[in-house]
């Protein structure tokens, strides 16, 4: 079985190292290829990737219309002659010529749906619970549930309680206000600092974007330099390494499918604080794993981080739990056999029929 691989671009988002890692273990049983579209990439990405997979980049800018990337793309396709097409961006399919031999499949990674019609795909994955209802409410779609993955055997985990004056918290996405909620995280931090007198305590914002300047401005207003620092993207070799050295992971998201950083903390032994949406949710299992605070609510935010300071050896005790759970139902071993079990599934009916 050949499989290929579709990306528009190359980030150093979550989403992208996770599938770097998915090919990587998929390399393993099966032939795998990648495709990516575009020309703007992060190419470092790319050394998470097994070495033997080919990568073919058709190197289009981003958005043109030219029809002269759709026949490049397609040229490779053809060459390649892949029993599946894996694609991770929805519009990807209106670039593709369709083989009658080839099955075409796309994974949904969000609850904000990246597609318009389902029919076009022979088999769609949701990456989560609430992603997979999220398309049965839209389009009465049943999508074959994959989690996420994480690569748990290079996450160092230490459950020891950690010996600090300084609790230390961190917060890992890319800086997106809209979707990923840092602002709440510093709005708490302020009424801990400013209005409830707690100084011993410290956030790392790890991951860059477009909101930067937004939230260096929020800490200014409440002059929290002192206790906020923003790290920029962060290799995560040295993230894998470094993670159990924090007191909490909080993800104050307003919307996510799934939560990969939830799930790295959680296997690196450390507590957790989201927002109550169904992916992290989901995640830690509506509470049995981790601590959720209300969506968008800074004063609640601030109250179970107070909390979970004051009783903290408890809320190790939950993260040592948490962390056997997590690399045993998130291990990126398991997503990618997932996906292997579904493509024969697919190839064998196609072959049946």
């Amino acid at each position: 079985m050949h499989i290929v691989h579709i990306l528009f671009t190359l980030s150093t988002g979550g989403m992208e190292s996770m599938l770097m890692d998915i090919i990587s273990e998929q390399s393993n049983y099966e032939r795998v290829s990648l495709i990516i579209i575009n020309r703007e990439n992060n190419y470092k990405i790319l050394d998470f990737l097994n070495k033997d997979i080919p990568v073919y980049i058709v190197n289009r800018p981003k958005g043109s219309n030219n029809p002269y990337w759709v026949f490049k793309l397609n040229s490779i396709l053809f060459r390649l002659k892949a029993n599946i097409v894996h694609i991770h961006n929805g519009n990807t399919i209106k670039l593709l010529f369709k083989n009658p031999r080839t099955r075409y499949v796309y994974t949904e990674h969000d609850t904000k749906l990246g597609i318009k019609n389902p029919k076009k795909f022979d088999q769609i994955y949701a990456i989560s619970k609430s992603v997979k209802n999220k398309l049965y409410e839209t389009f009465r779609y049943n999508a074959s549930l994959v989690y996420n993955g994480i690569k748990t055997e290079s996450i160092f985990s230490n459950a020891q309680e950690r010996k600090s004056k300084i609790f230390n918290l961190v917060q890992i996405s890319r800086l997106e206000t809209q979707k990923k909620g840092q602002h709440i995280l510093i709005q708490a931090i302020n009424e801990l600092v400013n209005n409830r007198g707690i100084n011993n305590i410290h956030v790392d914002f790890i991951g860059d974007g477009e909101s930067l300047n937004e939230l260096i401005q929020l800490c200014e207003k409440y002059n929290l330099s002192k206790y906020i620092s923003f790290k920029g993207a962060v290799n995560r070799t040295d993230i894998y390494k470094n993670l159990h050295n924090y007191q909490l992971l909080v993800q104050p998201s307003l919307y996510e499918g799934f939560g990969l950083t939830v799930a790295e903390a959680m296997a690196a032994g450390v507590p957790v604080l989201v927002s109550d949406i169904e992916g992290p949710m989901e995640i830690i299992e509506n509470g049995k794993y981790g601590n959720s605070f209300k969506t968008g609510n800074p004063l609640d935010c601030a109250s179970m981080i107070e909390k979970i300071m004051i009783d903290y050896p408890d809320y190790l005790t939950l993260a040592e739990i948490a962390e056997k759970h997590v690399k045993k139902t998130f291990d990126i071993k398991a997503t990618a056999t997932c996906y292997l079990d579904n493509y024969h599934f697919l190839l064998d009916k196609k072959n049946k029929q």
